[in-house]
């Protein structure tokens, strides 16, 4: 609309189109009676496991990460059943960037316990059986003195990069560079987010 004078004492209208989009819009999470697929459906997870932070996929299960517990949903692939269930109680990561699915599993950033953070990754277990949180750092890595609550992590090659920073800093001033062929850690002194 360009308007080439404005006069005083005129009023100027216009027409507004208005969307909502909690009917039958992407907000919109009506169902009939029985729920069929393809239509809205909450998954609730809000039992004390603080704030959602990030959701993760592996072997076709959405692992949500909570800050203190991590859920596991299942929607079968014609979208007509679900399992919402907690997987986990104290696995959790501390913001959005702080884990990675992999082809491996979910690498990610636990410091639940803030004195006593851990490296792992959400994979099978040695038998190929069940999934499992497994610790990559937690016998051969002191953590303690690194905080994680503006972590990120990124998959590069044959490396996870976990961005961290020293408790004497106010941004990520290091990444831990972990080897997925050699299983080994290096520490770089490098500024990233």
């Amino acid at each position: 609309m360009t308007f080439s004078a404005v006069t005083t004492g005129g009023n100027i209208t216009t027409d507004y189109e208005w969307e909502d989009s909690t009917n039958t819009g992407i907000a919109d999470f009506t169902k009939s009676g029985t729920r069929t697929a393809g239509q809205g459906f909450i998954f609730r997870q809000d039992d004390e496991g603080g704030a959602l932070q990030n959701v993760m996929t592996f072997v076709n299960t959405e692992y949500c990460f909570h800050k203190l517990r991590t859920w596991a949903l299942n929607i079968t692939t014609d979208d007509t059943n679900s399992t919402n269930l907690p997987w986990r109680d104290k696995v959790g990561i501390p913001n959005w960037r702080a884990a990675v699915d992999t082809g491996d599993g979910i690498y990610y950033i636990d410091d639940v316990d803030e004195n006593n953070p851990i490296l792992r990754i959400v994979s099978y277990d040695n038998q190929a059986i069940s999934i499992i949180p497994i610790p990559i750092s937690e016998e051969r890595l002191n953590l303690s003195g690194y905080l994680f609550d503006k972590a990120a992590c990124i998959e590069w090659n044959d490396y996870i990069l976990f961005a961290c920073r020293t408790s004497d800093s106010t941004i990520n001033n290091r990444v831990i560079a972990y080897n997925k062929v050699w299983k080994s850690f290096d520490f770089l002194n490098i500024f990233v987010s």
